[in-house]
């Protein structure tokens, strides 16, 4: 059994997490899920099928809920921020972790 805590702390991540997904995924008619998700944004790239979501999760979610994420999915400060920065590299679109 969990302690309140613990508890409160697992249901904040993911109610997090859940609107984060929302919110990336709702223009477009893939869904990509946490890990998916996870993955996209390390490597982000124009071909892939997730490409609208990278750019949702960089360009539309706060950077302290990126952030939250990455922790959440085992990504480092330092790992997101060089592929936010890669993100803007190759699409144009502004990011604000990548500034």
């Amino acid at each position: 059994m969990l302690t309140g805590y613990v508890y409160i702390s697992v249901i904040m991540k993911q109610t997090v997490k859940n609107t984060l997904l929302s919110k990336v995924n709702a223009p477009y008619g893939t869904y990509a899920s946490a890990g998916v998700l996870a993955v996209q944004i390390q490597v982000p790239s124009l071909d892939s099928d997730y490409i609208g979501q990278v750019s949702s999760f960089f360009s539309e979610i706060p950077v302290e809920d990126q952030l939250a994420f990455a922790h959440q999915h085992g990504i480092s400060e330092a790992a997101l921020k060089k592929a936010a920065t890669a993100f803007v590299e190759l699409s144009g679109v502004d990011a604000p972790l990548a500034a």
